[in-house]
């Protein structure tokens, strides 16, 4: 070291710099130090050996020596990156294999981004990022390497010539090429149909292979080996990286499609195509429907299905008050066991009746079939299951001998399939409401059931009857128009007005 005596002004800096780094760890980075201490210390390194500087900032000489090392390893790659610029043939940044070792060791204990600040970001920190990731062994190399390129060995220390991995030959330490890696050539091979078209669109394979080589090798080869615009491989970057778990961008005209997915997450796409066209107007896809609701969270809601035979046929009732169906729904509020039952109108599925107990017994059963009676008229036939509250193996049901002082035809299904169409209904109840809310008590659950029913009858299209058609339109055609405005009274009293007209009128045909 040079023995020249030391100016008063350097004793006094290295005084604050012994203040400043006492509050340091030893294993920061030369690059991390504060600007005021590493100009100090760029000034000492000639003056003093690294024991003679350890003693007066009061560091130990490895700290010293680390600094003195990492500082030359930055001054390296500053020569480096001039002569690299100065040499036309050089190729790529990435070309230069002893850039990037000297760039990587220079990595060791600092960050990408205070490397790219220090060397005025002559490499860019994603490179730096890359790199390292690729040194670390989680990316394959793959440099870009041209077999003529120049070297840079003159400017390059000794010890930065040598190979960085020990009992590797010099061939296993050369990168390969873009154009030589399987997803560049798969990539090369796709994208010759686009060429000679003004205007193209990249398929989802190919977005995945521009995305996979720029993460890899940098936007700037894939753009000079494939000619894809750097606006290009941003977009797709966004689109496929680091924002795939954020929501996409939803079209106004799907909006309501949101909008009655969150009214009513029990419905499906098919049913929610069928709501937009009858009440909105709209034709939409259900494909599209599906894709807008899936991105936006929906899973298809649960509910248990009878198996059904495929042997069984499809059959419907010629006119309204034909056949009815009728059967329980079991559920449980707040740990309350309530049996739902609904009565249901074969031609129409207009649920003509509906009420729940804590069972299935007889007197509710006969209660609710004389209220729907009593609105909506007599039913020629009723249809049933086994349950014991419509069939009894030992002589007539309660509910059997009923229907016959009413003149009713009594049908029992011996499976379920054949009285599928109110197996439906107990099933759409479930998703659409018993799955979707909750009850805080048994008014509140009657409210929401009766809410429902007036949905089901008078708005929510049935795929049974087609044409984006609900119950109503069948059973009492144009009472779906004024059940959105009408009040409550006011359907109530419709409904008893229309269902006497009817009676009277077929009073006086039988007269006649």
């Amino acid at each position: 070291m040079s023995n020249d005596p030391v100016s008063p002004s350097l004793e006094q800096r290295l005084d604050v710099v012994h203040e400043t780094t006492a509050k340091i760890s030893t294993l920061v980075h030369w690059l991390t130090l504060p600007e005021h201490v590493r100009n100090v210390l760029v000034e000492a390194f000639g003056l003093f050996s690294d024991a003679d500087l350890a003693i007066r900032i009061g560091k130990d000489a490895a700290t010293i020596s680390k600094w003195r090392q990492q500082l030359l390893q930055l001054t390296t790659v500053f020569e480096l990156i001039k002569a690299h610029k100065n040499n036309p043939a050089a190729g790529t940044l990435t070309s230069n294999q002893v850039l990037v070792d000297a760039v990587m060791n220079l990595n060791e204990g600092a960050s990408s981004s205070i490397i790219a600040k220090a060397i005025g970001h002559a490499i860019s920190e994603p490179t730096i990022r890359r790199w390292a990731r690729i040194r670390s062994g989680m990316v394959e190399k793959r440099y870009f390497v041209k077999p003529d390129d120049a070297t840079t060995d003159s400017v390059v220390p000794e010890q930065l010539t040598q190979p960085s991995v020990t009992g590797t030959s010099t061939e296993d330490n050369i990168p390969k090429g873009i154009g030589e890696t399987p997803s560049g050539k798969k990539l090369a091979g796709m994208i010759m149909r686009h060429q000679g078209k003004r205007r193209f669109k990249y398929s989802t394979t190919e977005r995945k292979l521009i995305v996979e080589l720029a993460e890899t090798f940098g936007p700037k080869l894939v753009h000079e080996s494939f000619g894809v615009a750097y606006d290009t491989i941003s977009r797709l970057k966004r689109d496929l990286g680091d924002s795939h778990d954020t929501k996409p961008r939803v079209p106004l005209k799907y909006l309501p499609v949101l909008d009655l997915m969150n009214k009513h997450p029990g419905m499906g796409p098919m049913q929610v195509r069928d709501y937009i066209r009858r009440h909105l107007g709209q034709s939409m896809g259900v494909n599209s429907i599906r894709r807008i609701m899936e991105q936006n969270g929906w899973v298809p809601p649960y509910a248990r299905r009878s198996r059904i035979k495929d042997s069984t046929r499809h059959f419907e009732a010629v006119r309204k008050n034909f056949l009815w169906h009728v059967d329980f729904k079991h559920h449980y509020i707040n740990q309350c066991r309530v049996a739902i039952l609904f009565f249901q109108d074969d031609y129409s599925r207009f649920l003509v009746g509906h009420s729940f107990s804590d069972g299935e017994n007889i007197e509710t059963v006969t209660q609710t079939l004389e209220d729907a009676i009593a609105i909506h008229g007599k039913p020629e036939s009723i249809m049933s299951d086994g349950g014991s509250a419509f069939y009894s193996w030992r002589g007539v049901s309660q509910f059997t001998a009923s229907l016959e002082d009413h003149g009713i035809d009594h049908y029992i299904a011996k499976s379920a399939n054949v009285n599928g169409k109110i197996e439906s209904v107990c099933c759409q109840v479930e998703k659409e409401l018993l799955n979707v809310q909750t009850f805080s008590s048994l008014t509140q659950f009657q409210q929401s059931l009766a809410e429902w029913v007036g949905f089901y009858n008078f708005k929510r299209p049935h795929q049974g009857i087609g044409e984006a058609h609900v119950p109503a339109d069948r059973f009492y055609p144009g009472a779906a128009h004024w059940y959105n405005v009408a009040s409550e009274t006011t359907k109530q009293q419709s409904l008893v007005a229309e269902t006497m007209m009817t009676l009277l009128s077929e009073l006086q045909k039988g007269r006649k």
